[in-house]
């Protein structure tokens, strides 16, 4: 993986409810700023809260999919397409590099295309997905972290998609200004906190 000048950032995105596409979410255009004012990136890797799977896995997508891993949603949220190019060499490299597994056939899920849809609308950088593997622990997550860093300084934008707190039993689904329940806001506190105090430790607990 050849060096370049730029090292890009690494970028946590909480991609919400996939119809947030139809809609006028301020969030929206935050995703649009942020995208913007970015050096434009050679490729993107984007780890996927919605793919787990027992051990981490890179994903090619050689046929180009979207998928819509989703119902219930409005007709026209399937019919949104992200197709940007693949490229089964670097996904090839990658999951060499990481000794892990790889699915060329995998499409993107909407924790990819979501985001991406707004961000990079151009469709023309290509995007590499990584599974998580949640059974394996936090402790192994960190460790890939560590492992990824290289990438940011040839080009690669990574960006991680899910959402800190998720319990749809617990949302107040026809109450749109219901507030978040205490055990929510003080675990987002405590993971705040620990982001922007550099405290590892804390979050792998």
């Amino acid at each position: 993986f050849r060096s370049s000048q730029t090292r890009m950032p690494v970028l946590f995105i909480a991609h919400g409810s996939p119809d947030i596409l139809l809609q006028r979410d301020p969030v929206l255009e935050l995703w649009r700023r942020e995208a913007g004012i970015l050096s434009r990136p050679q490729r993107i890797l984007l780890l996927s809260a919605h793919w787990e799977t027992a051990d981490f896995i890179v994903g090619g997508n050689r046929d180009r999919q979207t998928l819509h891993d989703f119902s219930g949603f409005p007709e026209a949220l399937y019919a949104c397409q992200y197709r940007p190019p693949a490229d089964e060499e670097w996904a090839a490299r990658l999951a060499g590099l990481l000794g892990c597994g790889l699915d060329q056939r995998r499409g993107l899920d909407h924790a990819v295309w979501v985001p991406l849809t707004v961000m990079f609308p151009q469709q023309d950088i290509p995007v590499t997905q990584l599974s998580v593997a949640p059974a394996l622990g936090a402790a192994a997550h960190r460790a890939l972290g560590r492992r990824l860093v290289a990438l940011r300084g040839s080009g690669v934008l990574i960006i991680a998609s899910g959402v800190i707190v998720h319990n749809l039993s617990r949302l107040h689904w026809t109450d749109g200004n219901a507030r978040p329940e205490g055990w929510a806001e003080s675990f987002m506190a405590a993971v705040n906190e620990a982001i922007f105090s550099g405290d590892g430790e804390a979050l792998q607990a």
